[in-house]
């Protein structure tokens, strides 16, 4: 731990030694199944039907969460969180100030998250999907206004038609959030065409690709967003294997022909910047 990380440490066991702000500005939300957990690490609970007729807020602040809060603010860990090493990690994304404003906060009140990962996947509502169209609401009221990061994960998201209809949304709100999208890219040319598209019309797009064998469809898509789209980053996640050795041999050629501030390269969990540090992790 840098000595930095100490301090921050410090400062979050000064208001409990338990404490963490992602509980209260970090969600994960499957809208297919109405679940939600705090963050990404933790097993998802159920969202109550009721609640979200209530307020489309609830779909992130559920009683478990607030039960959670408050063991927290009083310096009990939560169950779920036992074990966890990345507190300071995700904490340290938060301003002194932010994580300040929930040391007294009454436990039983609703805030709107910072950071949200959303999936669509294994939908039970075949006509009608409550969960989403809470969301929607919840998006168009206020929610677009809050968010720093959303990251949609799950089945192939760019071939959902609720991410689309998302995609519409942060348009029309003209929301600064920070979209970003996890994707093989293995998709028809398109919906490739419908993300270039996308990439002009929102503030900041960001594509996670899940980049493990060396697929032809992925390489054309791939120079297609590179040649014609306005994303501003690729973050390729590649866990070692036979076909590595290729891997390098592909991004070689991206980084020798397109601007490299525009790749992240993240092998068995660790990000790469610069060649050297891949062929030297990779031979290693």
């Amino acid at each position: 731990m840098t000595n930095d990380d100490k301090k921050f440490e410090g400062f979050l066991n000064s208001i409990s030694p338990s404490f963490c702000p992602a509980k209260w500005y970090e969600s994960s939300i499957n809208l297919g199944k109405g679940t939600t957990s705090s963050c990404s690490l933790i097993s998802h609970h159920k969202i109550r039907l009721e609640d979200i007729k209530q307020t489309p807020q609830h779909l992130h602040n559920t009683g478990y969460k607030k039960t959670d809060r408050f063991r927290m603010q009083i310096g009990h860990t939560p169950f779920t969180c036992k074990g966890c090493e990345s507190r300071i990690e995700k904490s340290k994304i938060y301003s002194e100030e932010d994580i300040e404003e929930l040391e007294d906060l009454v436990y039983v009140t609703n805030i709107l998250p910072k950071q949200l990962e959303l999936s669509f996947d294994g939908d039970e509502y075949k006509n009608y999907n409550p969960f989403v169209e809470t969301f929607f609401k919840w998006w168009d009221t206020e929610l677009h206004d809050s968010l720093d990061n959303l990251k949609i994960v799950g089945e192939e998201p760019l071939k959902k038609s609720y991410l689309w209809r998302l995609v519409d949304g942060i348009i029309k709100t003209k929301s600064q959030t920070k979209l970003l999208i996890e994707s093989n890219l293995k998709v028809n040319d398109g919906l490739i065409e419908k993300l270039i598209i996308a990439s002009y019309n929102i503030e900041d797009i960001n594509l996670i690709i899940n980049y493990d064998l060396i697929d032809k469809e992925q390489k054309i898509s791939i120079y297609k967003l590179l040649e014609h789209g306005d994303i501003n980053l690729f973050n390729f996640k590649h866990c070692l294997n036979e076909k590595t050795e290729d891997f390098i041999v592909f991004i070689t050629e991206l980084m020798n022909v397109y601007d490299n501030t525009k790749f992240i390269f993240n092998i068995n969990n660790i990000n790469f910047k610069t060649l050297e540090e891949i062929k030297l992790y990779s031979n290693n």
